[in-house]
C-alpha cells in the first residue's frame, strides 16, 4: 500500500510540473495599442513608411492575381519586443487570394523598431488597412 501511495505522489508531482511547464510555454504577452514610443517602420512613422512598403509589395506581387476586385482589407498584427511582425490575421477581407497576399506582405516586412513603455520594449498591436483596386491596370493601393 505504501509503494502504491508513493507512486501516486510521484505521478501527481510530475503532472504538476508538466502543467507548470505547459503554462509557461503558452504564456501570453500583454499587447499594448498605445505606448509612449510607438513602433517605427524603416525608422519613421508607419502611416507613411509602411503604407509605401505595402504599395510597393502589392504592385510587385499582385501581377499574379487575376481577380477584378476593389476594396479594403484590414490586417491585425503584433510587433514583438525585438521588432518582428507576429501572427498577422485578416480582420476584414475581400477574397482568399488577396487576404493571403496581405498577410504575406505584412509577415515578410523588414524588422520594425519596437515600441517602448517606461523605457522597456513592449508588444504592440496594430490594425492596418490595405486599399486595393484590382480593376485599375496599375493595381493601385491607396
Amino acid at each position: 500500500m505504501m509503494k502504491y501511495l508513493s507512486n501516486i505522489a510521484v505521478l501527481v508531482v510530475l503532472n504538476l510540473v508538466s502543467i507548470q511547464f505547459l503554462t509557461a510555454q503558452v504564456k501570453e504577452y500583454p499587447i499594448n495599442y498605445i505606448v509612449e514610443e510607438m513602433p517605427l517602420f524603416e525608422n519613421s512613422d508607419p502611416a507613411v513608411s509602411f503604407s509605401r512598403y505595402i504599395q510597393e509589395q502589392v504592385d510587385k506581387q499582385s501581377l499574379q492575381i487575376t481577380d477584378s476586385i476593389s476594396g479594403r482589407i484590414i490586417v491585425y498584427f503584433r510587433i514583438d519586443t525585438i521588432g518582428n511582425v507576429v501572427d498577422p490575421e485578416v480582420i476584414r477581407g475581400l477574397n482568399e487570394s488577396l487576404d493571403s497576399l496581405a498577410c504575406k506582405i505584412v509577415l515578410d516586412s523588414p524588422e520594425w523598431i519596437p515600441g517602448k513603455q517606461r523605457g522597456k520594449t513592449v508588444w504592440v498591436g496594430f490594425t492596418f488597412p490595405f486599399y486595393i483596386n484590382m480593376d485599375d491596370p496599375k493595381h493601385t493601393v491607396h
